[in-house]
């Protein structure tokens, strides 16, 4: 069942369990502990029980609890204040269509001369004009009391105006306004005069059909694109090595490198000094001393001569292998020049292949050619 309150300001729906079971409570406040509507499952139905702040009110009496039925108001009151409650069925019962023409108009109220009767004595003869016009309706109220609600919010005006598609709520009755049409939910207690149905059209019956797929394309309208294969620049990084650094100079000075030499030369010119004097004195003659004078003579000679060629040859030696080391670097480098032109030219060769020019992508359409499909939008 579902149950609508229906309040000053707007109307709110509560919707109980198909299953009969259980107990339930419902408040236009949900935080208040004591519930305006409160209803338990009894006997395979629903009832609405009063507690000690909300009565239940039938024909100016106080009742405990009352069974609830479909399309039946019910009063209830809590600190002086009555709530109209209407419950009706959960599921859908089905609805009346009637034509409503351009210019036309129809009323609402609870009187046998209404368009629309609702046999309750809550409208309190209040009648409700509605007209068509432009694609709009206009409602005028006549008659002292409460007004409906429009999309579950009340509109208390005289006058007012619905927009195809709003939803009118009065005291269980429910319009639902479409472009030269309205829809009515059906109710025991209501009756239309003078409305002309509408009938919806019928929908065909299904039928058993059995679908093939039908080719959309010949063959020859199919194309294949062709894979491509792009090559892509990568990043190229190239690491030098430092030029060598002169090497530093180890060399003896020359008073090192002849100072032994020199040790030994100053006995070399003494023994030469002896055999001379020993000639002169006619001690000995120049055959009988010349191992002795040749001998003296040659280690003279070596103490000069042995020093400077071996500081000569090492001076070249140095020198021819500076000349060596220097020839490797710039044979390096002339080798990482060529590497670096070679990644010049292979990029070079990449941007060309990829970014093709215009005259290319002409001779390429005109060709059908089969990179036709290999442009990218970059």
């Amino acid at each position: 069942m579902k149950i609508s309150l229906f309040l000053s300001s707007c109307m709110m729906e509560f919707k109980l369990p198909t299953f009969v079971s259980g107990n339930f409570s419902f408040d236009e406040h949900g935080e208040l502990e004591s519930k305006l509507i409160n209803i338990e499952a009894k006997d395979g139905h629903w009832e609405l029980y009063g507690t000690s702040e909300v009565k239940i009110i039938s024909n100016d009496q106080v009742l405990e609890r009352v069974p609830l039925e479909s399309q039946h108001f019910y009063m209830v009151e809590r600190n002086q204040v009555h709530y109209s409650l209407f419950v009706s069925d959960l599921n859908f019962n089905g609805v009346l269509a009637y034509q409503i023409p351009e210019n036309a108009s129809f009323s609402v109220g609870n009187l046998t001369n209404h368009t629309i009767q609702l046999k309750t004595p809550f409208l309190n003869n209040m009648m409700y004009s509605f007209s068509f016009a432009n694609r709009k309706y206009s409602v005028a109220k006549n008659g002292n009391g409460g007004g409906v609600y429009i999309n579950h919010q009340m509109v208390l005006d005289n006058q007012f105006e619905v927009s195809i598609g709003d939803e009118l709520e009065l005291f269980g009755l429910t319009i639902l306004f479409l472009r030269g049409v309205i829809l009515v939910n059906k109710l025991h207690f209501l009756e239309v005069k003078g409305l002309q149905k509408f009938e919806f059209p019928l929908l065909e019956q299904p039928k058993e059909l059995e679908i093939k797929d039908i080719p959309l394309y010949k063959e020859e309208d199919y194309y294949s694109k062709s894979p491509r294969l792009r090559r892509v620049i990568t990043t190229k990084e190239m690491s030098l090595s430092a030029p060598p650094k002169k090497g530093e100079s180890h060399e003896l000075p020359l008073i090192l490198v002849v100072g032994p030499m020199l040790t030994m030369g100053i006995t070399s010119i003494t023994m030469l000094a002896n055999t001379l004097m020993r000639i002169q004195n006619g001690e000995s003659d120049f055959i009988k001393s010349m191992p002795q004078l040749i001998t003296s003579g040659a280690m003279l000679a070596s103490m000069l001569f042995w020093p400077l060629a071996t500081k000569t040859y090492n001076k070249r030696q140095k020198k021819k292998k500076e000349k060596e080391i220097k020839q490797k670097y710039l044979k390096y480098l002339s080798e990482k020049r060529r590497e670096l032109e070679m990644e010049r030219e292979q990029q070079k060769v990449i941007l060309i292949e990829n970014l093709i020019s215009l005259e290319d992508c002409l001779t390429i359409l005109q060709n059908k050619s089969i990179q036709f499909w290999d442009k990218r939008i970059d």
